[in-house]
């Protein structure tokens, strides 16, 4: 594994991990979920291991705000579209003509505006979310706002909101800096991903028990030549069980349709 970092258009330095540059094929990029960061979501899990073993080159990176990357606290620098800007400067950064694109969770989000607009993107693998990622306004949709206020609360235990209070939970769990997280949550709210514009072979991967990612079904329709698959888990354990990360090199694998 190597580790790299880079600067993006705007300032913020974006830290990286790669693994086999030089195999052949379509790199696979990585892009984690909300609060976690390369290492958590794809070594500890095996999902880059078992990429690697399929002989993919692997490249996974700490979104702007988590990991080793820049944390600024300006909530307008963490819209969707600016950190799939990222996404698109990291590829660019490497000289990629094309690349594999997985995202869990916020990085689905991010990976799903990536490749609604850069026709490098071959196929699109999207975990940890549903329906409601397509329907912001839905009574299911994540309350971000609430989940901000969270994370700046002074007092943790005086938090009655169970969402934002098991955000919070987690991020002192993990030792995680709450006031980029915070903004993130702010920067991220109300944004609309098209997913009706993605092009490419897409999955849509679903914990059986992930509260946030309920009618996956109704967000691969949204989407042209997507397929479900649902595994066991919530959301924070389906990523780590064997069958998400088999269903990922499955779908990677597979022959073109």
């Amino acid at each position: 594994m190597e580790t790299a970092s880079f600067a993006t258009s705007d300032g913020v330095d974006i830290a990286f991990r790669s693994w086999r540059p030089d195999a052949a094929g379509p790199t696979v990029i990585l892009q984690h979920g909300f609060m976690s960061n390369a290492e958590i979501n794809w070594e500890v899990t095996g999902v880059a291991a078992a990429l690697l073993e399929a002989g993919h080159p692997v490249v996974a990176l700490d979104a702007r705000g988590h990991g080793h990357s820049g944390k600024p606290v300006d909530p307008d620098a963490y819209s969707l579209s600016r950190m799939a800007q990222d996404v698109v400067e990291l590829a660019d950064h490497l000289a990629l003509e094309d690349f594999h694109l997985v995202g869990y969770s916020m990085g689905a989000l991010v990976s799903g505006m990536v490749a609604a607009e850069d026709s490098r993107v071959c196929r699109l693998v999207l975990g940890g979310i549903g329906g409601a990622a397509a329907d912001p306004a839905s009574h299911e949709a994540l309350d971000l706002i609430a989940v901000a206020e969270a994370l700046d609360a002074d007092d943790p235990a005086a938090l009655s909101d169970p969402v934002g209070a098991s955000f919070r939970a987690f991020a002192d769990a993990v030792g995680a800096d709450l006031a980029p997280l915070a903004a993130a949550a702010r920067g991220h709210a109300g944004d609309v991903v098209p997913f009706e514009r993605i092009p490419v072979p897409t999955l849509v991967l679903a914990g059986a028990d992930d509260p946030i990612a309920l009618h996956p079904a109704a967000l691969v329709a949204r989407i042209d030549h997507a397929t479900l698959e649902v595994v066991p888990g919530d959301h924070l354990k389906a990523v780590s069980h064997p069958d998400f990360r088999f269903a990922i090199v499955r779908f990677l694998e597979a022959p073109p349709t």
